[in-house]
């Protein structure tokens, strides 16, 4: 009995990882609505969030804004967008404010501050859970598609 009890405990360990949401994500890129834009290509939202882009086509600056470095959905937009671990990324940042070459970007604690920011600023660009976006957001489509590959 208990080696069963073991074997379902473990199992379930295995799984928590998918039963978190975390394989489950549909990570969409949003922005204010009052944004000109509704496509970007996945090449284009690398530069903005690798800071190499720093202007909108319609000229104005760039608000990029993160979730935190352990959060999942960050890693996975990480991966998925930059090519890089949330690790990599924090360092990336960080050599680059050193050099001059720029701050690192606004990091919300929540899908929710992500929502705030990103409504509160026209020219704000952000990435969240499908099943976090409200009416206040809008989803840029990633080279066609509603949500990142």
């Amino acid at each position: 009995m208990k080696k069963r009890f073991l074997l379902i405990l473990m199992a379930g360990i295995f799984c928590l990882p998918i039963v978190s949401g975390v394989v489950f994500a549909k990570v969409v890129v949003v922005v204010n609505p009052d944004n000109p834009a509704t496509t970007i290509s996945k090449k284009e939202l690398s530069k903005i969030f690798k800071q190499k882009q720093k202007v909108w086509a319609h000229k104005e600056m760039i608000k990029v804004v993160h979730l935190g470095k352990d959060h999942p959905l960050r890693r996975e937009f990480s991966q998925k967008v930059l090519n890089m671990s949330s690790e990599s990324l924090e360092k990336y940042y960080f050599k680059r404010a050193l050099s001059g070459k720029g701050q690192p970007p606004r990091i919300a604690s929540s899908p929710d501050d992500v929502i705030s920011f990103v409504s509160g600023s026209k020219n704000a660009i952000g990435y969240l859970d499908l099943n976090d976006v409200d009416s206040s957001v809008k989803i840029l489509k990633v080279d066609g598609k509603e949500y990142i590959d």
